[in-house]
């Protein structure tokens, strides 16, 4: 059977962004009001898709879904590349209300960003509705700091990019023991599959590296 997920519904300020271009960003500062309307009525839209698209998924268990080749705790996992690009006020103050009416009504759990999103993280690990943040560039974050921050909500953090040596020498489950998922780019199958089995022999061979 073929597995049918959700399209990127992307969200509110991402749909936003990609139909007012940067005007949005200077609305956001000089018309705070037309913003959060737009935005309000951009997670409106991604709701009522959603619902409208829930019939034909074929996900798999029942209150889980796949986003970016991870399985995740809830319906739906918001994009919100474009937090890279407002301050962390700016997102507390218009975005944050709009990314919880999302998380909240479809009970979906996650937040996914690229780049440089540790300004935002704060404001983000205060959602009630938050269950997990997908990272698609780890290693341009602060991502200790990140944990750290994140486990005091235990709120997982996924598709972390740890180093060849810390997969190799299984070191990475010294440094995250828990609440992560990695994500190692091999540069082929049998690269994969070496890496892979050297990652297995080091956790296995020193229980205090291993992950729980």
């Amino acid at each position: 059977m073929v597995k049918i997920t959700f399209p990127d519904l992307q969200g509110p300020l991402d749909t936003v962004e990609q139909l007012a271009c940067e005007s949005l960003l200077l609305s956001m500062l000089f018309d705070p009001d037309a913003s959060f309307r737009a935005l309000n009525r951009a997670a409106d839209l991604q709701i009522a898709c959603a619902n409208l698209f829930t019939s034909y998924i074929q996900d798999g268990s029942l209150g889980y879904t796949h986003q970016h080749g991870f399985l995740i705790r809830g319906n739906i996992l918001i994009r919100c590349d474009s937090a890279v690009m407002t301050s962390s006020d700016l997102y507390a103050e218009l975005v944050d209300p709009m990314d919880e009416k999302v998380l909240a009504s479809l009970e979906g759990r996650g937040i996914h960003s690229c780049g440089m999103i540790g300004h935002a993280v704060p404001r983000m690990l205060e959602l009630p509705s938050l269950r997990c943040i997908d990272l698609g560039q780890s290693e341009m974050n602060d991502i200790d700091e990140l944990y750290k921050q994140a486990a005091g909500r235990r709120i997982p953090l996924l598709r972390i990019h740890p180093s060849l040596k810390e997969v190799e020498r299984g070191t990475i489950c010294r440094r995250f023991s828990t609440g992560v998922s990695l994500h190692f780019r091999a540069e082929s199958i049998q690269d994969a599959k070496r890496i892979f089995n050297s990652y297995v022999t080091s956790t296995m061979s020193s229980p205090a590296g291993a992950m729980e």
